[in-house]
């Protein structure tokens, strides 16, 4: 024999195996409009009772009202009616729902005391700990639910205190808890992090998180174009917390762009490009930055190769040479990068790119020892 159990709303939620193995007493006289009713999971729960003598059922959807209309006055006057209506009242009005909710909230409060108790610290125990909150509340309820509120606090909180000062781990972990528990809207998440790596660029710290961005799957899934478009959609002032603003959004890049410049190192500035636009390609103002110095470089390039061949075809020394051009090529690469989505961070060699043969560029660049794929 199966006996449903039921959740806050009266709702069948499982089918319990029942042996009577205290030996009750069984009344099989089932109301002929309950026999051979097929239930599943999710339906409403069928309630027995019994009113003189007699067994009724009542469904698990149904409204006090409808005691009301079964047995008329008698269900004021009767304990077992008037329960059962006070019952059905409270699991329509939600009361039900409510009491579990606090239970289940009180339950996840006392396993993670020094997440919902104690004030946020930044260290990596304490974000481990609150994404196994954020887990374990998950597993046992679903928003919305009272729970996420106390969620949102306290990872809120943990934001305003540390955005600005901790690393795009431990930020990722918060910001992506919160999103995947439905805590902190997409849209909410991509604000603390425009405001976390604009930061970092303001600053001068972009270095501490340059490397990690490109394989990190929630900025992708957060700016799929990039901070940049992400800033002219929302204009950036609806943050989580203070950072350091740049006067316009694209002056970091033009910082990194002249010390890239003076140290013919493009590879941050590469970097920065893809936390700037992803994919996408840069807009018109950064390409007439960058396309004069490509055709200088250009030029030094052409000129490299020539040079090289001529020593060469000489028998001459030429491992400064081949450096040169391969440090040229390496520096085009990268600017190229900053202005084509399709070629940010690669760094794959093709013919006639920068008017150059692929297999001689390829054996140029193992000829002293350089990776090329």
């Amino acid at each position: 024999m199966y006996v449903p159990e039921m959740d806050a709303d009266f709702l069948i939620s499982d089918f319990l195996i029942f042996t009577n193995s205290n030996k009750f007493k069984m009344d099989y006289h089932v109301p002929p409009e309950f026999s051979q009713i097929f239930y599943r999971c999710g339906d409403p729960t069928p309630i027995p009772y019994w009113f003189h003598g007699k067994c009724y059922f009542v469904s698990g959807s149904a409204e006090a009202s409808d005691l009301d209309q079964i047995h008329g006055s008698a269900v004021q006057s009767t304990d077992v009616l008037r329960c059962l209506s006070q019952y059905l009242h409270d699991a329509r009005a939600g009361v039900f729902r409510q009491e579990r909710e606090q239970w289940v909230a009180r339950d996840i409060s006392a396993a993670y005391g020094d997440v919902f108790f104690e004030t946020p610290v930044h260290s990596v125990y304490w974000v481990r700990r609150f994404v196994e909150a954020v887990k374990y509340a998950r597993n046992v309820s679903q928003p919305p639910h009272r729970i996420d509120e106390e969620l949102r606090r306290v990872g809120l909180e943990w934001i305003k205190r540390f955005a600005t000062k901790t690393d795009i781990s431990r930020m990722t972990s918060v910001v992506g808890s919160l999103v995947s528990s439905k805590s902190l809207s997409i849209e909410r998440a991509g604000s603390a992090y425009f405001a976390f790596i604009m930061h970092r660029m303001q600053s001068g710290r972009f270095k501490e998180i340059e490397r990690e961005l490109p394989s990190n799957n929630e900025f992708a899934a957060l700016f799929s174009y990039g901070i940049y478009t992400f800033y002219k959609e929302h204009d950036g002032s609806h943050t989580l917390f203070d950072y350091a603003k740049p006067y316009g959004i694209l002056d970091p890049f033009y910082k990194e762009l002249q010390i890239a410049h003076d140290t013919d190192d493009y590879t941050r500035l590469e970097l920065m490009s893809y936390a700037y636009f992803n994919r996408a390609d840069a807009p018109r103002e950064v390409g007439d930055a960058i396309v004069p110095m490509l055709y200088t470089l250009n030029d030094n390039l052409l000129e490299a190769r020539d040079e090289l061949r001529h020593r060469i075809s000489r028998k001459q020394k030429f491992e400064e040479e081949a450096s040169e051009l391969v440090s040229i090529y390496k520096s085009m690469q990268s600017l190229d990068g900053c202005v084509s989505g399709m070629y940010r961070l690669s760094k794959v060699i093709f013919n006639d790119r920068f008017g150059m043969d692929a297999r001689f560029m390829r054996s140029i660049f193992s000829m002293v020892g350089q990776r090329y794929d």
